[in-house]
Order: C-alpha cells, then sequence, then structure tokens
C-alpha cells in the first residue's frame, strides 16, 4: 500500500488498520475475533441477534435485504457483494438489529463514569482538523444550525453538533448504510439504518439531527420537505447525476487484446481477482462472491467499469454518482481497482494464466521423475 502521508503528519481512516490491530489481539488471546466480539461484547449485554459474519447473519434467515430505487422501482441490491466485509471483518462486518444496538448504546452512556469511559471520549489527534463526512457536516450559516467532528477517538469521530459534544459514526456496507450519534451531556444515542445507494448515508444523518433535537427538546430544522430537497433551500445541490456517455456497451465481438487481460490477478492483503471472457459480454470481473461484466471506455482502452453491487444497471446509463462503482483499469501487467471505494486504488499483480500453470505443472513432475 502506497505511504499517504509521513507518520503522525496526518490522518488516514484506513479499515485495514483494524484488521491488523484485531489480529495482533487474535494471536494474544489464542482466540478468534469473532469469538472475542461474543465473548466480551455480545453475551454480556445480551445482543442475542448480532453477529460478526456476514455468511452467519444470512443463515439466521433475519435478514434484511438492500434496495436500490432505479428507473422508477425498487429493485434488489446484489447481496453476495457484501460477502467480500468478512475478509476485512474486523473492520465492519458486525451485523445487528436496532434493539441490541440500544442495549449497546445504553452501555457506553451508562458508563461514562467508568474506568474506561475517556477512551471514547478522548481524542487521539493533538491537533484539530475537519475528518467530517461530505454528508455529515454543517456549516452555520448557511444552515440553521452546525455539525462538525474535528477528532478521533477509540474508533469514533468526536465532534458537535448544535453546540453539544457527540460521539458519532457510520458503517456501510455495499447494500445498507448505519449510523449511531452518541451524546454523555444528554445521555442519548440515536441509531439509524436504512438499505439502498449512497445517498441513504445523508438520509441518515439527516434523520439522526433531526431525532436529536428532539431528545433535547429543540425544534427540529429538518422536516419532511426538506429531507428530501436537503441542502437546499440553504445551499444549492450539486449535480447528482453523471453521464456516463464515454463508456461503451458490453465488448461483443472477439477481441485478441481483452483476452490479454482474462487472467487471475493477486494481492497480499485482498487475495484474488479473475478476469474472464466471455463471448457476447466480454471481460467479467469476479472476486470472492462478487461478480460483474466490464464495460470499456470509449476512448481510454485500458479503463472499464461496472455497478458491481447493482449489475443490472447498465455502465452506460444516466446514475447517481453515489452508487458502488467498480473501476478497473491494466496498467503495465497489474490490475488497479478502487474495490467499489471512491477514493481507493489497489493494485493485483499479475498471475499466471491456468493453462500456463498447467503446462509448468507437468513440466516440473516430468523433470522430477526424470532426476529419481
Amino acid at each position: 500500500m502506497n505511504e499517504e502521508c509521513e507518520f503522525r503528519k496526518g490522518f488516514v481512516y484506513n479499515n485495514l488498520m483494524y484488521v491488523v490491530g484485531s489480529h495482533i489481539i487474535e494471536q494474544i488471546a489464542n482466540a478468534t475475533w469473532g469469538d472475542l466480539i461474543k465473548e466480551t461484547i455480545f453475551d454480556p449485554l445480551g445482543m442475542d441477534n448480532s453477529v460478526s459474519s456476514f455468511d452467519v447473519a444470512q443463515k439466521t434467515g433475519n435478514w434484511l435485504k438492500g434496495y436500490v430505487s432505479y428507473d422508477g422501482e425498487f429493485v434488489p441490491l446484489q447481496e453476495d457483494c457484501d460477502a467480500i466485509i468478512d475478509l476485512v471483518g474486523q473492520a465492519g462486518s458486525i451485523h445487528s438489529t436496532a434493539s441490541d444496538m440500544i442495549k449497546y448504546m445504553r452501555h457506553i452512556i451508562q458508563n461514562n463514569a467508568s474506568e474506561y469511559a475517556d477512551l471514547f471520549w478522548q481524542p487521539v489527534i493533538d491537533t484539530k482538523m475537519d475528518l467530517s463526512p461530505a454528508d455529515a457536516s454543517l456549516i452555520e450559516p448557511p444552515f440553521p444550525t452546525s455539525a462538525v467532528y474535528q477528532n478521533y477517538t477509540v474508533s469514533w469521530l468526536l465532534g458537535e453538533y448544535d453546540g453539544g459534544e457527540v460521539l458519532m459514526h457510520g458503517g456501510d456496507t455495499f447494500t445498507t448504510h448505519t449510523l449511531i450519534s452518541l451524546s454523555r451531556e444528554h445521555e442519548y444515542g440515536v441509531f439509524v439504518s436504512a438499505t439502498g445507494d449512497s445517498n441513504a448515508r445523508s438520509r441518515n444523518m439527516l434523520i439522526s439531527w433531526y431525532v436529536q433535537d428532539l431528545l433535547t427538546g429543540k425544534e427540529p430544522w429538518i422536516n419532511a420537505s426538506t429531507l428530501c430537497s436537503f441542502p437546499e433551500p440553504w445551499k444549492e445541490a450539486k449535480n447528482q447525476t453523471n453521464e456516463d456517455t464515454e463508456w461503451g456497451k458490453y465488448q461483443e465481438a472477439y477481441s485478441e487484446e481483452l483476452l490479454t487481460y482474462a487472467k487471475t490477478y493477486s494481492s497480499d492483503v485482498f487475495g484474488n481477482v479473475t478476469i474472464g471472457f466471455r463471448d457476447g459480454e466480454g471481460l467479467t470481473f469476479t472476486y470472492n462472491r462478487m461478480n460483474c461484466t466490464l464495460r470499456q471506455h470509449e476512448t481510454e482502452k485500458k479503463m472499464f467499469r461496472c455497478h458491481a453491487n447493482a449489475p443490472f444497471i447498465a455502465s452506460d446509463s444516466r446514475v447517481s454518482i453515489t452508487e458502488r462503482i467498480l473501476t478497473v483499469e491494466f496498467v503495465d501487467g497489474y490490475l488497479l481497482t478502487n474495490m467499489m471505494e471512491s477514493n481507493s486504488s489497489v493494485r493485483f499483480n499479475s498471475a499466471l494464466r491456468t493453462s500456463t500453470c498447467s503446462v509448468l505443472l507437468l513440466l516440473l513432475l516430468g523433470l522430477t521423475r526424470i532426476l529419481q
């Protein structure tokens, strides 16, 4: 992975560091992260409907499907995309219910005076900086109030909403978006979760602010109308669509160049990605249980994309810019992909094709027999 900044010279949110930290704990405790979470959090708090794995959550039957609005209808998202979360499970594979999350939030608020309370409310960065997600920041004016998160504690964003101290953190899979806000001053916790595209993140934040106003006895500045129009009428809304005019249709014809990309690519962190080729469709992208058909940029022929969590959406269609778009680029034998994260770039090294590996294996076996 590339270094984003010098050590202790800035803040970069990184899910993989939670994986590393959890792995260290696993080695010390000689137990899996999932077992430790169950033993130390779920069981003591009575969170009987919470699990630490996508696969386990699906098998319970108590499972909420993800949907997105497309072409005037609500259609289901591809759930298998969420299966890849388990690969970095310590950073976000916990699945829970609203009732269980109430137990968790109540525990944090009611134990505010305990010896470990400062872990949640004590900043770990000396210098304040704006860490607010784009959909969680308010500046007064033009908005009627303000919300800003300027520091990081142990796994929480620490900031203020309407002048009061608040802990906040959101969590996203490829089908669901969740948000928790906590106030020790007013002793409340707000949990909001919704399915859909990433626009749900903004609505979760707005709903949370609305509820926080009610809990503190204030007149909410958000209503049913502004919930849908936000940031208007206070601020002009940005263009929320993207004309994908430069992205072609499926590669319907045979292409020798496309075939050169069809192989398995590997990463020490993320494992393997397989690029395949189907006649009449073109290149396919397979990672874990996630798969989609790629579409090629009309001029930048080494660049491809698809809507991995919503493969029914044509990549050359007019779509919300907040959709989970998977990008792929082939550069000097490597595969670069954002793994459906807008500001991410992961490099996968080129591996030998299956046919080549088979021939090499046979040659090695033959050489072994000769030497014997």
